[in-house]
């Protein structure tokens, strides 16, 4: 069994090969690479099973995998993967979804950046590092405030949008949501999480979060006209994926003042170039794709990954498939 493994340079994908090599049988041959595309014809010969976190996967490439039978996104994002081709191929495309691997520390990630926007973490601490003490500052001109009883939109209850509601339920916070569709009353009621159609929840949150898929329906989703809809006091949060939210739009938001600040775990590029606006932009807090990276978290994803490869090799059915393609056993 021939297994190709691909692992972006975003983590750390020596540590990660080496947990793959263990937890696999010492008879199945590892291809291992943080590009598909550098690999030769003869490492891509009999390839049956690849596992991807972040590495593409082109159509170009699936073409020269005529022995592929499972695509596994080691990921709950598979916006790198061209799953049309694989299922014009009758190939399986999967990613770690109901494993709940990545909820825990994305949803953590999301309520982090909260609690620092709301305490304007950041800016106190720079200040304060260079000599300055500047409270009066963030009283006067930036504001402090409590996330105890504020209202939290959030963009996609998934499985790290409902973990991110339990969380900030703890906290005292009103849920309210946005998704392709209302949830199922038995979800949201532990909640007290209501539904709101998208710009409803943007005119009425306190807090936004991005926790939706990214697919054709959500590339721009936060355009300009949708960001003017939040309250001026209002903070936005994305631990998705960089392009739902319009690049020119965010800056021109926190630089007019549409809303009071933003913190981004993801970009349209990664990792994005060093004039990239949102690296630039006063009021808006980065971090370098963070999200899903903690070592419980990446020891979780990896273990889905594979047991889902070990389902595929035992005819038991996969899971989490994203496009629609059942195995062919």
């Amino acid at each position: 069994m021939k297994l190709l493994i691909g692992i972006s340079n975003i983590v750390d994908p020596g540590a990660s090969f080496a947990q793959i090599r263990q937890a696999l049988p010492a008879h199945f041959e590892l291809i291992t690479t943080t590009n598909f595309e550098q690999l030769s014809e003869q490492e891509l010969s009999g390839a049956e099973i690849l596992l991807t976190a972040l590495v593409p996967v082109s159509a170009e490439l699936i073409e020269k995998l005529p022995h592929l039978r499972l695509i596994q996104a080691c990921s709950h994002g598979y916006d790198h993967i061209d799953i049309e081709a694989a299922a014009r191929r009758a190939i399986p495309v999967c990613n770690v979804g109901s494993s709940r691997a990545e909820d825990f520390d994305v949803a953590e990630l999301a309520m982090l950046f909260m609690l620092a926007l709301s305490r304007r973490l950041i800016e106190a601490h720079e200040g304060l590092s260079t000599g300055v003490w500047n409270q009066p500052y963030l009283l006067s001109q930036l504001g402090l405030t409590e996330l105890h009883g504020k209202t939290l939109g959030i963009i996609g209850l998934g499985h790290i949008g409902t973990d991110l509601a339990y969380k900030a339920h703890a906290f005292n916070m009103q849920i309210i949501y946005n998704d392709v569709a209302p949830k199922p009353e038995e979800l949201v009621k532990p909640l007290g999480a209501s539904y709101r159609a998208l710009d409803a929840l943007l005119a009425e949150a306190d807090y936004v979060s991005v926790n939706t898929d990214l697919n054709e329906s959500t590339v721009g989703l936060l355009n300009a006209q949708r960001l003017r809809l939040m309250k001026p006091s209002a903070f936005l949060v994305n631990t998705a994926r960089g392009t739902i939210i319009e690049k020119e739009a965010l800056v021109q938001a926190l630089k007019e003042r549409w809303i009071a600040g933003a913190a981004v775990d993801v970009f349209d590029v990664e990792p994005p170039p060093a004039d990239h606006p949102w690296l630039h932009t006063p009021r808006l807090y980065v971090t370098p794709h963070l999200g899903g990276t903690s070592q419980e978290a990446i020891m979780r994803i990896g273990q889905a990954g594979i047991l889902n490869a070990f389902r595929l090799l035992q005819g038991e059915p996969l899971q989490d498939i994203v496009n629609g393609v059942q195995p062919a056993h």
